[in-house]
């Protein structure tokens, strides 16, 4: 059997990252989720957080794959305990972070400051929103993002979903993803506190405020980017689309955005289905919204998956938007639904971000 070396880490425990089930319908949603979520929960097995004490970013695991990357994060507890090299972290980084402090009360975020955080400037914010079933520490784990973070001068601010009937933290991003049960829960207006609070205790540029989210997450950063444009100067979304309707994103403003999205992700189809809009129409949608020339730029390659061969994503970039907006769409040919990111990945992705401001 093959040996693969992917970029992205696996917890004691494991959580699947990802974003909700392919077949839901407004007939069926509940008892599709349902059963996609046991699935899943059955494989957890608990102790989850075990390995969150040895290291808060990105590792190389060397995983029996049989030349596939895996969608869930199951099964792979013994890889991460005898691999835990650096080989996709960038030298200029941590090797090990620890949130310094938490904000949000009963629904608490953890807090990462940037290294010589000085209260006496303004920081750029950041909040990273984590996919179905997965949680803040496992999503901030696979992408290595506090160690980019800290060194790069930005407030990270990582938030918890709250948790459905099948035990899944979720968020209530659209009608397709991923508030299953129909909790109703505000998740605009909880993020919207956790930027009014971050900006009471911490001394955040307010023209400086983004977003990152993977899969549900990612619904869940377009929709604040719909519902909070005054707020949020870009995202980044991977793996993940927003409304089938597209009214019900409201006129609010132009936000940057970096669409992240594999031509092989199962979970959300790269071209979409009934329910939501493929990584072209999403793209599509903003290049309009943020008054951008109809015609994309050839953003040349990159090499953005260790999982797949050569130089897999191609880049289309909108650069003439308004209001220093842009629009980027990374197209990841065989990449599925959690890519095997390098370290680059990350840089490149908090770089587009802080490219942008209100």
């Amino acid at each position: 059997m093959m040996t693969n070396k992917i970029g992205y880490v696996a917890m004691v425990g494991m959580v699947a990252l990802v974003a909700c089930d392919n077949g839901t319908t407004s007939d069926g949603s509940k008892d599709a989720a349902t059963a996609a979520a046991q699935d899943v929960g059955e494989d957890q097995g608990g102790g989850a957080e075990a390995d969150l004490s040895q290291a808060d970013g990105l590792v190389s695991v060397d995983v029996q794959a049989g030349g596939e990357t895996p969608d869930t994060l199951e099964g792979m507890e013994e890889d991460v305990a005898e691999s835990q090299s650096q080989d996709t972290v960038d030298d200029d980084v941590p090797e090990q972070v620890e949130p310094t402090l938490v904000i949000g009360g009963e629904r608490p975020a953890k807090v990462y400051l940037p290294n010589g955080y000085d209260p006496g400037k303004t920081w750029p914010l950041l909040v990273l929103l984590h996919g179905y079933s997965a949680n803040g520490a496992v999503q901030n784990f696979y992408l290595g993002l506090s160690q980019r973070t800290m060194a790069d001068g930005v407030i990270l601010v990582v938030p918890e979903g709250t948790v459905d009937a099948s035990g899944n933290q979720f968020w209530n991003a659209t009608d397709y993803c991923c508030d299953f049960f129909g909790t109703g829960v505000d998740d605009v207006g909880y993020i919207g506190s956790l930027l009014d609070e971050a900006q009471t205790v911490y001394s955040v540029d307010s023209n400086r405020i983004y977003l990152m989210g993977h899969s549900n997450g990612a619904f869940m950063a377009y929709r604040m980017a719909c519902e909070a444009a005054d707020r949020i100067a870009g995202v980044v979304c991977i793996a993940g689309t927003t409304w089938a309707n597209e009214t019900k994103c409201v006129e609010t403003g132009p936000v940057a955005v970096l669409h992240v999205h594999g031509t092989n992700d199962d979970t959300i189809l790269y071209d979409g289905e009934f329910g939501y809009p493929g990584a072209q129409e999403t793209v599509s949608r903003w290049v309009s919204r943020n008054g951008c020339s109809a015609m994309g730029q050839d953003g040349g390659t990159l090499d953005m998956d260790t999982n797949v061969d050569g130089a897999e994503t191609t880049v289309t970039r909108w650069s003439e938007c308004s209001q220093n907006t842009s629009v980027e769409l990374w197209t990841m040919q065989g990449s599925s639904h959690i890519p095997a990111f390098p370290a680059a990945f990350v840089k490149d992705a908090v770089a587009f971000l802080l490219g942008h401001s209100l």
